[in-house]
């Protein structure tokens, strides 16, 4: 029989004798804690509630570790933490930024490291829900800097005494532990936290076969609001769970709960370890695993491995493409391919399949990739895919697709290992891709990035597609027209690149179109072997984004901004599911 163990952690409050004097006052964590608790009993969790001095470092941990020693295949594992979150240096070396992230528990910081080897001790098939109400709570792809959030805001959600919307909620306080004390902390007891991370030397390496998915409560550089009664993400949360009313899948309930939440404060979507697409189309909370049925305008859904070595047979995926439907798959090295009238012309050999091209519509349970296209897509690093479904057996009559086509970053996806991508020589350019367009509101877009084996990359947007061409224009670049990355970033590896949010807010609320390249280098550090994606005097051939909704549209249509769907900041490197 399926069966659910919980964990909730509140904390209003830490020992100051860890903290070097700072007793870390808050309102809302314990209430956040007892209401997820809450949530668990109703949907038939065993749950555990952990506030304050409970919530030590060695309880939380051996919490988590019991878990891990009892739940099997189908079981799952719903965490909460609501509290300040906080960083400390690196000092294994697993982090490409130098900074570790954590929970700030009642005697000590519990560091990402041992939280990511806590999941890797989880048997495959074992699903973990982790909700995560503190702040740099996004991802792991981490900054110093952070917006600050405004003194009061409206309130989205109704507290736990009724506090309805539009009313004004000003927080108590902001759940980031402030960088002073975080310092001394960490001076405090720097042998300790030093050893804790030599102890999990693997760190966001380790191998996890449970499948994890976590919402949390902001970006990496927004802060979460305090309340009075809850935190506004858990607020939010509570308010669009509706008593157990609501019905959609994790990302869709992220997405609302996302719709409700003010501007400064953007909670992210995040995956770790095996996919597991019922899980991911379950209802949240939901023990035995039922996913949300798609109906006439519900998707369909296809699950492949996570991981292939470039020497493997070529990959065989599972479809569930609904009764009396027809199915195509596709597949891609660079998911904004996905969309024919924007990027069709991008796609070769190489970067994309689509079955339609060379064979009817199927209808088995089952599809295996040709070989001959495996062979000519098995070199890129990471292959996304999805299916399109009809009800005709050779027409596109009621097509439906199960990751749309501005989705194509969330789309499921294999890590190919051993892939021999030749490198960049002579004439030949790196490239950067991105969405067709973007809202000027909502969080900063993703772009897959291919440099080459070898090679590092920096990043430049702008509105002014000339501004490229730092010679003869470089006096006309201020920070509302012009970003490089290397202004404040080191030169990046990763495939994928998400600019902070502010960057993308301050670009979007100055030009309808933002123009973008990469220019790669084989140093980590210098300019040796400088190539760029487009040259400085093609700027106005560069890639470019449609800017949706900022305020110069709404001068000039007198129309409120459009929403547009976004997949905020999800690296897919170096990451672990711990909220900050």
């Amino acid at each position: 029989m399926t069966q659910g163990l919980s964990l909730h952690i509140g904390l209003n409050r830490v020992d100051p004798a860890g903290y070097n004097g700072w007793d870390g006052q808050l309102a809302g964590c314990i209430n956040d804690a007892t209401a997820m608790q809450g949530i668990a009993n109703r949907c038939g969790y065993h749950a555990t509630l952990l506030t304050n001095e409970q919530a030590t470092a060695a309880n939380v941990i051996a919490a988590i570790g019991q878990a891990a020693t009892t739940l099997t295949a189908q079981d799952i594992f719903f965490i909460s933490y609501s509290g300040h979150g906080g960083q400390i240096p690196d000092v294994n070396g697993d982090e490409e930024d130098g900074l570790d992230e954590t929970w700030v528990l009642y005697d000590r910081m519990l560091i990402d490291d041992e939280l990511y080897q806590l999941w890797s001790q989880f048997e495959a098939g074992v699903r973990i829900f982790m909700l995560s109400d503190s702040c740099h709570s996004g991802t792991m792809a981490k900054v110093l800097y952070y917006n600050q959030l405004p003194p009061a805001m409206p309130s989205p959600a109704p507290s736990s005494k009724g506090m309805g919307p539009g009313r004004i909620m000003t927080p108590t306080a902001y759940r980031a532990i402030p960088q002073d004390v975080q310092r001394a902390a960490y001076i405090q007891h720097q042998a300790i936290y030093d050893s804790l991370q030599w102890l999990a030397t693997k760190g966001d390496r380790a191998t996890v076969d449970a499948s994890v998915i976590l919402i949390s409560g902001c970006q990496d550089n927004q802060l979460s609001g305090d309340g009075d009664q809850n935190g506004i993400f858990t607020g939010t949360l509570l308010q669009v769970w509706n008593n157990g009313a609501y019905q959609g899948s994790y990302y869709k309930f992220w997405k609302d709960i996302a719709a409700l939440m003010p501007a400064t404060q953007s909670p992210n979507y995040y995956t770790v370890g095996a996919d597991n697409t019922d899980f991911a189309n379950a209802t949240p909370f939901v023990i035995n695993g039922q996913a949300t049925q798609p109906s006439s305008g519900g998707a369909p859904s296809i699950q492949g491995p996570a991981t292939l070595a470039a020497n493997d047979a070529p990959p065989t995926f599972q479809i569930n493409a609904g009764p009396g439907r027809y199915y195509v798959v596709e597949i891609t090295s660079q998911p904004a391919l996905f969309d024919y009238n924007a990027n069709g012309s991008q796609r070769n050999a190489n970067n994309f399949y689509g079955s339609w091209s060379d064979h009817p519509h199927f209808t088995a349970p089952s599809y295996t990739l040709p070989a001959d296209i495996w062979n000519l897509l098995k070199n890129n690093s990471q292959l996304y895919y999805r299916i399109g479904t009809t009800t005709s057996a050779t027409g596109w009559n009621n097509y439906q697709v199960s990751t749309a086509d501005a989705d194509g970053i969330h789309a499921p996806s294999i890590q190919i290992t051993g892939a021999m991508q030749p490198q960049p020589t002579g004439g030949s350019v790196p490239s950067i891709q991105g969405p067709a367009n973007w809202s000027a509101t909502e969080g900063a877009p993703t772009f897959q990035v291919n440099a080459g084996p070898g090679r590092y990359y920096i990043v430049e947007l702008t509105t002014q597609a000339e501004l490229f061409d730092i010679t003869n224009y470089g006096n006309d670049r201020t920070a509302d027209n012009f970003y490089g990355s290397w202004r404040d970033s080191p030169h990046f590896a990763a495939a994928s690149y998400t600019p902070a949010d502010d960057v993308w807010h301050r670009l979007a609320a100055n030009g309808d179109t933002v123009y973008y390249r990469i220019g790669t280098t084989s140093s980590a550090t210098g300019w040796d072997d400088y190539q760029v994606s487009t040259g400085d005097q093609e700027g106005a051939n560069a890639p470019h984004i449609e800017v949706v909704g900022n305020h110069r549209q709404i001068q000039r249509t007198g129309t409120q901004p459009t929403h547009v769907a976004h997949a905020p900041g999800m690296t897919g490197v170096g990451v672990a599911p711990l909220g900050r």
